[in-house]
C-alpha cells in the first residue's frame, strides 16, 4: 500500500473546482494501526488516488471508528493531497481555504464501506469514545402550564 503521508509528496496537480469536475478517486488501500488496548478505537489511514487534469493525483487521511462500526475523518483539516486548489481567479488556495473543498472530496467516496470491509465487525464493547445520547422527556411533559412556576411570589 502506498503510505499515507507520500501522497503528498507526489507531484502537483492544479485543481480549479469552479471550472473542473471533482476528480474520480478509487480506493488504493487502508492501514489499520494496532491497537494499544482493548478499550481503544479502531484507526488507520485511508490513502486514494485517481486522475485531474491527466495527472496522477491522491488524497489520504487518518481515520477513527468512534463506535459500532461508525467511522469519521479524524481530522477534516489533516487530509494529505497532491491537489492543489485554485480559487476563481486562478490563485493557490491555502490549506484553511482548500479544506472545504477537499472534504467534500472524501464526503462523496465509499470509504466508510471500504474500511469496514476491510475490518470485518468489531468484537468490542460499544467504544467509550462514544457519548450518549439524551433521552428528552416526552412532550406533553416538557409544556408547562403558564400559572405553574417552580418559584415561590416575593412576599
Amino acid at each position: 500500500m502506498t503510505p499515507a503521508w507520500a501522497v503528498g509528496a507526489w507531484p502537483p496537480v492544479l485543481w480549479q473546482p469552479v471550472r473542473e469536475p471533482i476528480p474520480h478517486f478509487v480506493h488504493l488501500g487502508t492501514h489499520t494501526a494496532p491497537l494499544p488496548g482493548g478499550d481503544w478505537p479502531r484507526m488507520g489511514q485511508t490513502v486514494w488516488g485517481g486522475r485531474a487534469a491527466d495527472r496522477a493525483a491522491g488524497i489520504s487521511w487518518d481515520w477513527i471508528e468512534v463506535g459500532g462500526g461508525v467511522l469519521a475523518v479524524a481530522d477534516p483539516m489533516m487530509l494529505i493531497t497532491n491537489l492543489r486548489v485554485l480559487g476563481a481567479d486562478g490563485e493557490v488556495l491555502t490549506a484553511y481555504e482548500s479544506a472545504p473543498y477537499l472534504n467534500r472530496i472524501v464526503a462523496r467516496l465509499p470509504w466508510q464501506a471500504e474500511v469496514l470491509a476491510l475490518l470485518g465487525p468489531s468484537d468490542a464493547a460499544p467504544s467509550p469514545w462514544r457519548l450518549p445520547v439524551p433521552v428528552q422527556p416526552p412532550p406533553a411533559a416538557r409544556r408547562r402550564d403558564a400559572r405553574s412556576s417552580d418559584f415561590a411570589p416575593l412576599a
